[in-house]
């Protein structure tokens, strides 16, 4: 990217400035190179510098919590972007760390707790494994039940744009399910290929794997990086019992701080869209302690912004210039 000169950035960021009428929250997953990559949650380290080249330049990069703070203070709002990661990958320690470092952008991460105890991959990164990767391949047909998967014992991958259906299918089916319902079905998936789930003991070779214990001490280590909860299993709260939507949502907040040795404040919705968590939702996650909590929806932060449904924009594998257009649509 061609980098202008000194009096071209300071008119270029104060117009920038001017055009924000409102803080600006990015949600990011992964910082990774993977094929396939069906849901599009990573972004090449290439292009996440590219991104913080932009945001250094036009913005003023600042952590979450100050920015809603500044918000509930009815403090100014112009120019500010905070930078969060969802569910809580081990590439956001080894590939955005180190970028987030050298540009001096702060961040928060929203972990999903119970992968930290298992290193299990997440539900969709296994489905993957299963309908778009390895060799012994669940062949599915759209009506077939959940209970009964046929086996394709050839050696080989399914037919690319076949395995792709199924995959969608399959995701669209067992996103909806509690998580323990869902973790009997990914079981019993693996079991028809004779394999164990990538991740586990029996099987080293997660691609996508989540953070440790010890991988998340470290992303926090030296305060550019915070961590917020994510739940403990990543389901759909909304689908749940106001019970058990509250257990994970409070033992999240409790495991959390328990590891990293400070308080938790802040939380993100899985999914977060209209209709993955419900009115009762927000009430647990205010009665557990968070101070706010992120959705996934597009918008800006205002001096009016609900601090416990702050909105985020979803940001995609866009290169610098792309990026940059995109953060003017924003505002």
């Amino acid at each position: 990217m061609r980098i202008p000169g000194r009096g071209v950035v300071v008119r270029g960021l104060n117009m920038f400035k001017k055009m924000l009428g409102g803080g600006i929250v990015l949600l990011y997953h992964r910082v990774a190179e993977v094929v396939p990559d069906p849901q599009l949650l990573c972004v090449s380290p290439k292009h996440f510098a590219q991104h913080l080249e932009v945001l250094s330049r036009r913005c003023r990069p600042v952590p979450l919590d100050e920015m809603l703070a500044r918000a509930r203070e009815g403090r100014s709002l112009r120019g500010l972007v905070a930078v969060t990661f969802d569910d809580g990958y081990a590439d956001n320690l080894y590939n955005a760390k180190p970028l987030l470092e050298r540009h001096a952008v702060p961040a928060t991460v929203f972990v999903t707790v119970e992968h930290l105890r298992t290193g299990r991959e997440f539900w969709w990164d296994e489905l993957e494994h299963l309908f778009l990767r390895d060799g012994k391949a669940v062949a599915w047909r759209a009506g077939d039940s959940l209970g009964s998967p046929d086996v394709n014992r050839r050696t080989g991958e399914l037919e690319g744009m076949r395995s792709e259906r199924i995959y969608r299918t399959v995701y669209r089916r067992l996103r909806d399910l509690s998580p323990g319902r869902r973790r009997v079905i990914l079981d019993r998936l693996w079991r028809a290929t004779g394999r164990a789930p990538v991740g586990t003991e029996e099987c080293g070779c997660a691609e996508h794997r989540p953070l440790t214990v010890e991988e998340l001490r470290q992303l926090v280590d030296g305060g550019l990086v915070r961590v917020g909860a994510h739940t403990l299993n990543h389901p759909i709260l909304a689908k749940l019992p106001p019970e058990e939507q509250e257990y994970e949502i409070m033992q999240s907040k409790a495991e959390l701080e328990e590891t990293v040795g400070v308080p938790v404040d802040g939380f993100a919705y899985p999914y977060g869209s209209q209709g993955d968590y419900a009115q009762v939702t927000v009430e647990l996650v205010r009665r557990a302690g968070f101070a706010w909590a992120c959705a996934n929806r597009p918008g800006r932060v205002r001096r009016r912004t609900d601090p416990y449904q702050v909105p985020r924009f979803l940001v995609r594998d866009w290169d610098g210039e792309e990026f940059e257009r995109r953060l003017a649509g924003f505002v």
